[in-house]
């Protein structure tokens, strides 16, 4: 799809997407500067300002309100997905699905359950 450009005709493997987020996460290799990394991760805007446990949204991935764990998910016509980061866990739980139905955050959840991570 053309159409949507980068907020949908962009595709990876679980594979690329672990090691963008180890990128990120380590600083190496040096994907930005260190000041725009550390404004990537900082809490921008709240998600609902009525609640005050909803979290933030950053620059690209939501924060939990404890900053216990960055996420991002999205979907597409028969496509959708979840990648989460637990930085101080140094843990990754990233799923991609092409049945739209699927209920990733859900799996997400279930998988950082396994591995003893409460997830937001």
């Amino acid at each position: 799809m053309s159409v949507p450009y980068a907020a949908g005709a962009l595709d990876s493997t679980v594979g690329d997407l672990y090691r963008w987020d180890l990128a990120l996460l380590s600083g190496r290799p040096r994907l930005v500067r260190a000041d725009l990394l550390r404004d990537m991760f900082r809490p921008w805007v709240q998600v609902d300002p009525t609640a005050p446990k909803s979290g933030a949204y950053c620059y690209g991935w939501f924060i939990d309100d404890r900053g216990a764990e960055y996420d991002h998910d999205g979907d597409i016509n028969g496509f959708v997905s979840d990648n989460a980061v637990f930085p101080a866990k140094r843990a990754e739980i990233i799923v991609l699905s092409n049945l739209e139905s699927s209920d990733v955050r859900s799996i997400t959840e279930h998988l950082a359950a396994l591995i003893g991570i409460h997830a937001a």
